[in-house]
Order: C-alpha cells, then sequence, then structure tokens
C-alpha cells in the first residue's frame, strides 16, 4: 500500500466516524465566487413594450369580465312557475299517502328542483295509468318513484338550513 493509499484510508475511516473535516483532505477546494455580477439581461426592446401593452389589455379584459360577473349576480332569479293543480292534488292527495311521504315532501310546492321531479314522476304516473300501460310501465314506474324519492332525500340534506323544520332558501 502506497503512502497516498494510506492517507485515503484514514481519511474515509474519520468521514466513516463522522469526522466531516476529514472531507477537506479528499476533496478537491471549491471554485472561487464569480467576480462581476451577471447581467441584468437583454436592453428594452420593441416586444417589451408589446408584451407591456397585451398584459394591459388582458388586465381590462379581465376587469370588464368581473364587472358582467357582478351584474349578473345581481339580476333577479328566475321564479318557477307553481305546480299546476292538478300535480297538487296528485301529490297532496294520493302520492304522499300512499307512499307515507309527509316528513320527506313537507313544503315540496316551494321547491323548484323538487316540484320539477314530482312533476316528472306525474307525467309517468299518468302514461302508466294509461290505456297503452303494460304491467312492466308499473314496474318501471316504481322504480323511478324509488329513484325519484332518493334524489329529493339527498337534495333535502344538502340543502337543509339547520335549525329550519323545512328545506333552506
Amino acid at each position: 500500500m502506497t503512502d497516498g493509499d494510506r492517507e485515503q484510508t484514514e481519511a474515509d475511516t474519520r468521514i466513516a466516524q463522522g469526522d466531516f473535516d476529514a472531507m477537506s483532505e479528499i476533496l478537491p477546494p471549491p471554485p472561487p465566487p464569480p467576480t462581476e455580477p451577471p447581467p441584468e439581461g437583454p436592453p428594452p426592446s420593441d416586444d417589451d413594450d408589446q408584451l407591456l401593452e397585451l398584459v394591459v389589455s388582458i388586465a381590462a379584459t379581465i376587469e370588464g369580465l368581473s364587472e358582467r360577473l357582478d351584474e349578473v349576480e345581481r339580476r333577479p332569479r328566475m321564479q318557477w312557475p307553481k305546480p299546476s293543480r292538478d300535480l297538487d292534488q296528485w301529490v297532496n292527495g294520493w302520492l304522499v299517502p300512499t307512499f307515507r311521504l309527509q316528513t320527506i315532501l313537507e313544503g315540496w310546492p316551494g321547491e323548484p328542483a323538487i316540484v320539477s321531479e314530482l312533476a316528472a314522476l306525474y307525467s309517468g304516473y299518468c302514461e302508466m295509468t294509461g290505456p297503452k300501460a303494460t304491467g312492466w310501465d308499473a314496474l318501471s314506474w316504481h322504480q323511478y318513484r324509488a329513484f325519484t324519492v332518493e334524489r329529493i332525500i339527498t337534495f333535502k340534506h344538502r340543502h337543509h338550513s339547520p335549525g329550519t323544520t323545512s328545506w333552506g332558501s
């Protein structure tokens, strides 16, 4: 073993034992720091002016969109039509008592989403009880009724305000 190998082995052993000062004996010294500061970039050009104009234009467009959005949000919401008399009689006179939906459908005429669900269910009911209906139509209607009730329960759960007895508005 040469003297250089012996010194290398001793330094490796010291490093393994946690003597990191021994690394300076093995590693070359770091390069000196640069003496000149790096250039700050290319001189301004016409491209920079065009870029600035583009950024200003984009900012103005965003501001305009923000104002339009504020205007849209201030508009009154569309008023949904009230449920028809036939729908109201069918829901309150047949559907609710037949399927014991008093709690689930409490306040339903004031919820457009629920009115829409019930109107579709009523339309299917009218078809199911029509002259061209088959037994499969009744079976299918009952499946859709169950799906509709589940959607209403989900809707009620998501839109219920705590501390109220009916759906939140």
